[in-house]
């Protein structure tokens, strides 16, 4: 088990930057950037609507998401990737349903 946090561990095994990196906030930006840059892809493809993409694109941050919802999806089905794109298809309507 690695130890990030007290005294004797909090630096040797990453910096403060580098746990900054690696927080769940940053996790879900990052896979909602990732989901939005596949909506596009399938836009240019002729996949879904580009109305869809630049939707998805648009709402590609973690201030769309309903937290305490999110959680409570998590502790549900214990697929926290799943719980994020449902959650993210509720937050955004029709559109949502070309996330993933």
């Amino acid at each position: 088990m690695f130890h990030t946090q007290g005294v004797l561990f909090e630096d040797a095994f990453g910096t403060e930057e580098m746990r900054a990196v690696f927080t769940e906030e940053a996790y879900i930006e990052a896979f909602m950037e990732i989901e939005a840059a596949l909506a596009r892809a399938e836009a240019r493809a002729g996949l879904i609507p580009e109305e869809a993409a630049a939707e998805i694109s648009e709402t590609a941050a973690i201030e769309y998401l309903d937290l305490e919802g999110l959680e409570e999806r998590v502790a549900e089905i214990d697929l926290f990737t799943v719980a994020i794109i449902e959650t993210w298809q509720e937050a955004i309507g029709e559109a949502g349903e070309y996330i993933h």
